[in-house]
């Protein structure tokens, strides 16, 4: 009886050294971004961790804190600079404010179609624009598809840029974006996500630049009726880990975590594409007027853009070959 219970303990000794050792080889990483679980980009951080566990075999973990639990977007990206946070997913807009070259996705019309978001997504340009972020202490993993940036607003439907004149715009606090406007006559107003539908209902604003997703989500279009669908502004986002994470994983680790990243970001373009079209049918069925411009309509704003808005920002913000090769990327 003795022995039995001896070698009992012994056995019992032995599994909780295993499982406390196996407890220690799980590496941990946290994981921020802005928006809702329910969104491209919470989905795309779920997908993420999912691959990223499978892959490991469990090895890796990651905690997956959405709608700006740990931070806005800037500071998320700030905390990935500083290695206080491991990743966070966050707009090319932020980024603008580490990199001022990152303001050539807030310029409008750059991309026609999501076929070209998806060339530019998987072109050497891209690639180099991740790998550039090095120099910011962030390792660049991946794009992610949140959906064009469009106007919905409570005045009209926006068939020329003069539409807009005069108008009380909300916006990102991005220079492109602030510039574009301004180009466009009307006056950019800029505030956090959470505070738009106040600013609607209230009358502080008469309209919002935003993906649809946060339109829907956050019931933007209650207090707005006029939606402009015509690919304005293509901003995506950034999947993005600390360096500091990157260079603490071994080359093991860090393929697992590449790998993930790719398909995620495929996923991110799979879900916006579903969700984006239910959201819509959403909208309309509520009472709102979406207007989707024909090539011809929509040229007017982009012939516009030319004369008013791009002058301002090519060469003196964005060089001439940055901007060439930007445009090629989504031409292959």
């Amino acid at each position: 009886m003795k022995r039995t219970l001896k070698t009992f303990l012994i056995f019992a000794v032995i599994l909780s050294i295993v499982e406390i050792s196996f407890a220690a080889e799980v590496r941990t990483l946290d994981f921020g971004h802005a928006l809702a679980e329910n969104t491209p980009t919470g989905r795309c951080a779920t997908r993420f961790a999912e691959v990223l566990a499978e892959k490991s075999g469990g090895a890796m973990k990651v905690n997956v804190y959405p709608s700006s639990q740990v931070g806005s977007e800037r500071e998320m990206q700030e905390g990935c600079q500083l290695g206080t946070l491991d990743m966070s997913i966050g707009s090319t807009a932020t980024l603008a404010n580490f990199d001022k070259s990152w303001q050539i996705f807030d310029i409008p019309f750059a991309i026609q179609d999501y076929e070209e978001v998806y060339n530019s997504f998987h072109s050497e340009y891209a690639r180099k624009r991740l790998d550039d972020l090095a120099r910011l202490n962030i390792k660049g993993l991946g794009f992610m598809d949140g959906g064009f940036t469009e106007i919905l607003n409570s005045k009209h439907v926006l068939k020329t840029p003069s539409d807009l004149k005069g108008m009380n715009i909300r916006c990102m606090e991005a220079t492109g974006y602030i510039t574009s406007l301004k180009a466009f006559g009307a006056n950019p107003v800029q505030s956090a996500t959470s505070e738009i539908y106040s600013m609607l209902q209230n009358g502080a604003v008469d309209g919002t630049c935003n993906p649809v997703a946060t339109m829907f989500t956050f019931s933007l279009y209650e207090n707005a009726k006029y939606l402009s669908v015509m690919h304005t502004w293509h901003t995506p986002a950034v999947i993005v880990m600390s360096m500091k994470t990157w260079n603490s994983l071994d080359t093991r680790q860090q393929q697992w975590v590449l790998e993930a990243a790719a398909i995620a970001e495929n996923y991110s373009s799979e879900v916006r594409k579903e969700m984006e079209d239910g959201w819509i049918a959403k909208i309309k069925e509520s009472g709102v007027t979406v207007t989707a411009y024909t090539p011809e309509e929509r040229q007017i704003w982009i012939d516009y853009a030319k004369e008013n808005l791009y002058p301002q920002l090519i060469p003196s913000v964005i060089s001439q070959e940055e901007w060439n090769a930007y445009l090629a990327s989504a031409k292959r």
